[in-house]
């Protein structure tokens, strides 16, 4: 049994736990996945509150468990306000985690368990990784999104908390330019403190970029124009705020890139178009002209409409980029393919008693 965690959030362990599912599946394992502590719930068709991370994996390990079975706690705000109120009965909840558990496994059969937000979350209810990890008999296998050196001393710090459980670290999300330094300084540094590094994950810019579905969602924009459809995917952005002639050369160089401007910039927005930008977000809520929209039309580029300015808009879409999803059949393709590449598959099959 496998429990996938991270000191921080949004490391990436949807990401490797997907990957695993897949090439233990490839390799004649029955896999199933497991989100003991749902905290990001989402409402399904049937009205039951499901972790949204459940849904993707349940997807695309073509699993077919009840999926309120696979996600039995909701951390809703209920339950925390009750938990302070003192008016939570922790083995009750680690009793509904346990039964869940024995429901899915069977022998022979590979499950996975997703991490909450961070290693700590859900410890108010009895529930952080590291319980649920202790009273299953999972082994913890960390996801790290490294940034820089600070990011040790919080590896560190799980090791020493989770003893005997921890598996080993993932150091995912490398900055171009820093992979050899993680992989010849920070890897063997890690070893000689007792931390397995059981792979080392370069930033992929498959698995960063996000739909333009999933950035009029988080804008709360309004689609003026499809395209080539709202699951086209976007790595990067740029902010049309200079004249046109620099703009096309800037637009050119860029590859698979969306352009925030101005509503009322429309010679921008036709040099986003000629360019081949991915996708065009207008701000302020102004609409743009009817070249404009037939221009983009007939080449395909999805445009969208929001309310807030170009500074706040850049803003959300960093945030939105921080925690791209696993929602197209192309990034979890990828997911795949990092995982067979980057991972040492020998060490964590034989951590795990595979074979």
């Amino acid at each position: 049994m496998l429990y996938v965690s991270s000191v921080l959030p949004y490391a990436g362990k949807s990401m490797v736990a997907l990957g695993l599912g897949l090439k233990f599946r490839e390799d004649g394992h029955d896999v199933v996945y497991m989100k003991p502590l749902c905290v990001n719930p989402m409402v399904m068709p049937s009205g039951e509150l499901v972790d949204e991370d459940v849904q993707l994996l349940a997807d695309a390990l073509e699993m077919e468990e009840p999926l309120p079975l696979v996600c039995p706690v909701i951390f809703s705000a209920d339950l925390r306000n009750r938990a302070l109120q003192g008016r939570v009965d922790r083995e009750e909840l680690m009793r509904k985690v346990e039964e869940a558990y024995k429901a899915l496994s069977r022998e022979g059969r590979v499950v996975i368990l997703g991490g909450a937000r961070e290693l700590s979350q859900g410890r108010m209810v009895g529930l952080s990784d590291p319980e649920i990890a202790l009273r299953l008999g999972a082994r913890i296998l960390l996801v790290d999104r490294f940034t820089d050196d600070l990011h040790i001393d919080s590896v560190l710090a799980a090791k020493e908390m989770l003893g005997d459980l921890l598996l080993g670290v993932v150091l995912n999300c490398i900055p171009e330019g820093r992979e050899a330094y993680a992989k010849e300084m920070v890897a063997p540094f890690l070893e000689s403190q007792g931390v397995p590094v059981l792979g080392v994950i370069p930033r992929d810019p498959v698995l960063a970029s996000i739909s333009v579905g999933e950035i009029a969602e988080a804008l709360e924009g309004e689609v003026l124009c499809e395209g080539e459809g709202l699951d086209t995917l976007v790595e990067s952005f740029l902010v049309g705020a200079m004249r046109v002639e620099s703009a096309l050369r800037y637009f050119r160089r860029a590859q698979n890139a969306a352009v925030v401007v101005g509503g009322d910039r429309a010679d921008i927005q036709l040099a986003a178009i000629e360019a081949g930008l991915k996708a065009l977000v207008l701000t302020g809520n102004l609409y743009p002209s009817h070249t404009v929209l037939i221009k983009a039309s007939e080449r395909g580029v999805p445009v969208i409409l929001v309310k807030e300015d170009t500074y706040t808009t850049v803003e959300r879409l960093d945030e939105v980029m921080g925690r791209a999803r696993l929602r197209e059949p192309k990034k979890r393709k990828r997911a795949a393919e990092l995982v067979k590449g980057c991972l040492d598959l020998g060490r964590i099959y034989k951590g795990l008693g595979l074979s």
